[in-house]
């Protein structure tokens, strides 16, 4: 009986393990591209809990993506060290993967800085609400009717 193992090329039974990782990742960083646009449009309403909802997903997809990359981990090491006993037609296809893990990336974290800036905007416009209601308050307080009644200026109609 013939080993079919010993008829395969030796960088290709790695990069069958390595390829579907890659395909994996890929999918991952797109579902991330994805739930990063959708997170903005969430920034902007007044409700935060759909906002939320959607970190949380996106921290499942964070995850999922750490426990691919250790999984791919060896497979990396062996792909730097026997870069020429894996067989072309698996390097490109390994660099087109990879391509499209980089041009997912870069559009996460464009849409991070993004979104970054809006929240920091907000978090602004927030602070300067708080603080006008605050000082609106304090002077509502300092010269409202109770007070202005207290000192005799304004009279009510039991003390009239």
């Amino acid at each position: 009986m013939i080993d079919v193992k010993e008829n395969v090329h030796p960088g290709r039974m790695q990069a069958e393990r390595l390829i579907p990782l890659l395909r994996q990742q890929v999918t991952l960083y797109l579902q991330l591209l994805q739930l990063s646009r959708q997170q903005r449009e969430l920034i902007t309403r007044e409700d935060p809990q759909p906002l939320l909802s959607l970190l949380a997903e996106r921290q499942q997809v964070v995850e999922a993506l750490g426990r691919a990359q250790a999984e791919m981990a060896p497979l990396q090491q062996y792909w730097r060290m026997n870069f020429g006993m894996i067989p072309p037609e698996v390097r490109r296809e390994a660099e087109g993967l990879l391509q499209k893990i980089s041009e997912a990336l870069k559009g996460i974290l464009e849409a991070d800085e993004t979104d970054s800036r809006l929240l920091a905007a907000r978090k602004v416009q927030t602070t300067r609400e708080v603080t006008t209601v605050t000082v609106s308050q304090q002077a509502h307080r300092a010269y409202g009717p109770t007070r202005l009644v207290n000192a005799g200026y304004l009279r009510t109609d039991e003390s009239a």
